[in-house]
């Protein structure tokens, strides 16, 4: 604890709180985690792991430094998803690498802060929905936002008439979802008029019956956003057209899909949002084919078809802390689902032949500790590299936005830690398959 405060102390201008106790830190939390710009966490200090995953399930996560032994460095890293907000640290390091790592977090809470925009949305919009298809904040103060609708949920009508009693009569949205609603509002104006989006090659009454046109318009902005250029869009929407085609000729596969992706959920924004990126980063490699396009398209649909609901599709790796604290049935059905779903296509005709193997590996990683073969980056093939690093992009994006900043690091880190093979090729694809790096950046990677 000394060796760190006298690390920050020497770095930053700033007053620093020292805890000695979780159960501290989390009573700190609870009073008011804004007041923060970074956290460093013990790693190796009993009940550790709960506090990392309270900052993460923060409504505005703080970017947090995880200091850890050597022995434990590798389990630390595996027990939480890699975020950009996350960075690891081992004791008495390198002093310049600990003050590069504080400098990169406090950027991205610098700009996080600085780009952190609300838009007041009348109550009375939500009152009419089922559901919200982006985070919701009850604003506390100018400076305080709290969560009180994730992406997805069910809207609770008497929680609406409870704040709307004590005279709350507005709730806030992120300035990029407040796009969505204003989207809606016209619509609603010209019931007519057809929405708009990047997918102009796509069957579009074909793509309704699969995904809601809400969905559509939200993977439609990613896109745009992370800057896929328009004929990779293009060669992806054919293999969409072809996916959908091979669901219209199986009964048993269309049933299946659709027990999936249930409306708008986790499921099927990933699935839909890999079926782009694995075109944008094929386009970019040299195993460019639309063989090879419609077999990860098809991939992106189905990979997780055999898995019931948003909190089990989240899980990447067994050393998740959220894969710990699931029961053992539950684990159980996590671990089988790739090769339940590869029993599945067995018994359908028209699925691409390597459509097999990429999601029976789509669990595997650079270090061999995956499921279910425990395949390493020497031993995974360059599209199945592809689909887990389009795969693991799909959910840092979820997770923490499609800003420029975010990208970056994401790619940075992705980066980092796969230097060879497979995975830092695929990696390369992912960066030139967008254009929101600027070219010093590419050269750098090149």
């Amino acid at each position: 604890m000394d060796y760190y405060r006298v690390l920050l102390n020497g770095f930053l201008e700033a007053q620093i709180c020292a805890v000695t106790s979780v159960n501290e830190g989390f009573d700190i939390l609870k009073e008011g985690f804004e007041q923060f710009s970074l956290i460093v966490v013990d790693y190796d200090t009993q009940n550790s792991q709960k506090m990392i995953k309270a900052i993460l399930d923060l409504s505005a996560p703080i970017p947090s430094l995880i200091t850890v032994s050597n022995d434990s460095f590798y389990e630390a890293k595996k027990t939480f998803k890699l975020l950009p907000i996350l960075d690891y640290y081992t004791h008495y390091g390198n002093g310049d690498a600990f003050f590069d790592k504080i400098e990169r977090l406090l950027k991205i809470r610098a700009n996080r802060q600085k780009e952190r925009v609300y838009c007041k949305v009348g109550i009375e919009l939500f009152a009419q929905s089922k559901e919200v298809f982006f985070d919701v904040y009850l604003k506390i103060s100018d400076q305080k936002y709290v969560k009180v609708l994730n992406r997805y949920d069910e809207v609770d009508h008497s929680d609406l008439e409870r704040l709307y009693s004590k005279n709350i009569k507005h709730l806030y949205v992120r300035e990029r979802d407040f796009s969505f609603i204003i989207k809606k509002l016209i619509q609603s104006f010209n019931s007519s008029e057809q929405p708009v989006t990047s997918f102009d090659l796509v069957d579009q009454k074909e793509l309704n019956s699969l995904f809601s046109i809400h969905l559509q318009e939200m993977v439609s902005e990613t896109v745009q956003k992370i800057g896929l250029n328009q004929e990779a869009v293009e060669m992806s929407s054919i293999a969409i057209n072809s996916t959908m085609r091979l669901l219209e000729d199986s009964k048993d596969l269309k049933d299946i899909f659709m027990g999936s992706v249930k409306g708008d959920n986790y499921i099927s924004e990933h699935s839909f949002l890999i079926s782009f990126l694995t075109g944008a980063m094929l386009k970019e490699s040299p195993y460019f084919s639309h063989e090879n396009a419609l077999s990860l398209t098809v991939a992106a649909f189905f990979h997780d078809v055999m898995i019931e609901g948003d909190r089990l599709a989240k899980i990447q790796n067994r050393e998740e802390y959220s894969f710990q604290t699931l029961g053992i049935q539950e684990q159980e059905k996590l671990l089988k689902h790739p090769h339940q779903a590869v029993n599945l296509f067995s018994e359908i005709q028209g699925i691409p032949k390597q459509t097999i193997p990429i999601v029976e590996n789509h669990h595997e990683n650079y270090e061999g500790t995956g499921f279910p073969k425990g395949l390493d980056f020497k031993r995974i093939s360059p599209l199945c590299a592809l689909f887990n690093v389009a795969h693991e992009l799909s959910l840092c994006i979820y997770d923490s936005g499609c800003e420029d900043l975010n990208l970056k690091a994401i790619l940075d880190d992705m980066q980092n830690r796969y230097p060879l093979g497979n995975y830092a090729e695929a990696v390369k694809w992912a960066r030139a398959a967008t254009f929101k790096e600027s070219q010093d950046d590419q050269k750098k990677v090149a």
